[in-house]
C-alpha cells in the first residue's frame, strides 16, 4: 500500500510529497525528473528499496516543481527547485508530536 499524496505549497506552486515511516532521522528524497511520486510505487523494486528506506527514517519523497503530481512550471526562466527543508516542515506540521528539531 502506496502513502497518501499531500502537498505543500512553495509560493504559489504546490509540490506533492508523500510520508512514510516515523523518524528520526528524516530522510527527504526527490522521485527524479521524469517521475510520479504516486506511480512509482508500480515498480516492485522501487517500492521495496522505498520501504527499506521507511524501515528506519521517516521517508518524506516529494516530486520537484512542474514534475510528476507538483504543479507545472509556467512558461518563462526556470525558477529553483524546492527546498528539502520547506517539505519537511511542511510534512512536519502533518503530523502531530513530530520533533521539527
Amino acid at each position: 500500500m502506496q502513502p497518501e499524496t499531500r502537498y505543500a505549497r512553495l509560493g504559489e506552486d504546490r509540490i506533492a510529497y508523500q510520508v512514510l515511516g516515523e523518524g528520526p532521522p528524516d530522510l527527504v528524497m526527490t522521485t527524479g525528473n521524469y517521475s510520479h511520486v504516486d506511480m512509482v510505487w508500480e515498480d516492485p523494486g522501487i517500492a521495496l528499496f522505498l520501504r527499506t528506506l521507511a524501515s528506519f527514517s521517516r521517508l518524506i519523497v516529494f516530486d520537484r516543481r512542474g514534475t510528476g503530481a507538483s504543479d507545472p512550471r509556467p512558461p518563462g526562466p526556470a525558477r529553483r527547485q524546492p527546498d528539502g527543508a520547506v517539505l519537511r516542515r511542511d510534512s512536519t506540521r502533518t503530523h502531530p508530536g513530530a520533533d521539527p528539531g
